[in-house]
């Protein structure tokens, strides 16, 4: 069977197995909290100016800084333990399939899925926002946000490759390291995927990431890295 065959079958077979599974309500509700915090933000906005904060700042709290994470967590894990725990990874790994497009299937599948979820919620409130910026500055900003998708979720599918208590320690990277490190004015931040994405959100969307001067706000507003090298360092 050839590789981009496998590929897909892996891909599908992860759509139907995983994402149609019980767990995906978890992603539905996170989506739909989201949604309804900067719905009503943004919706209440009296001034384009108020519109364009607002939006900014859901860019930088919404998908960037919690749907890609937590729905890499919820499908890049799965993508791995649903077989393992299941006892169906025997029986795929003993089929002739090319064991890099079982892998690759599924990160596609479950990278699309995470994508899909934050695109979803970026459409409505950008549409409640009356999409500030035009929809250019929406296209850019959806860059961010799926470049994030893809590399979050590689890093769990990994993750879970790792150690046997993967949502345990992977939620514990995401809410000590990925949300709380990114913020530290010193360069420990390097070491985070969510400063790359900030920087990379900063870079491509004129004001996207620009979210304020006051409060919390105010954590995410120095980014020292080019587009091109936050992009070389989530490649990489």
């Amino acid at each position: 069977m050839s590789f981009l065959r496998a590929t897909s079958m892996m891909a599908g077979l992860y759509l139907v197995t995983v994402v149609r599974r019980k767990g995906s309500w978890i992603a539905a509700l996170l989506a739909l909290a989201v949604i309804g915090v900067f719905g009503w933000a943004v919706v209440r906005a009296g001034s384009d100016a108020e519109r364009l904060e607002a939006y900014r700042t859901f860019l930088v709290i919404g998908p960037l800084g919690f749907l890609v994470q937590f729905g890499a967590l919820l499908y890049g894990l799965a993508a791995v333990t649903e077989d393992r725990d299941g006892g169906t990874a025997a029986y795929i790994f003993a089929r002739p399939l090319p064991r890099s497009a079982i892998f690759t299937g599924r990160l596609l599948a479950a990278a699309l899925t995470t994508a899909v979820l934050a695109t979803l919620v970026h459409l409505v409130v950008a549409a409640l926002a009356r999409f500030p910026g035009g929809v250019t500055v929406f296209l850019l900003a959806q860059l961010p946000i799926l470049a994030g998708a893809i590399c979050y979720t590689a890093l769990f599918m990994l993750l879970a490759t790792l150690v046997r208590n993967a949502v345990v320690v992977g939620a514990l990277w995401l809410v000590l390291w990925e949300l709380v490190a990114a913020q530290f004015p010193w360069r420990i931040k390097l070491l985070t995927v969510k400063y790359h994405l900030l920087c990379l959100a900063h870079g491509l969307v004129p004001g996207g990431a620009d979210v304020g001067r006051s409060g919390p706000a105010a954590m995410f507003a120095v980014f020292q890295e080019s587009v091109g090298e936050a992009t070389t360092v989530m490649a990489a």
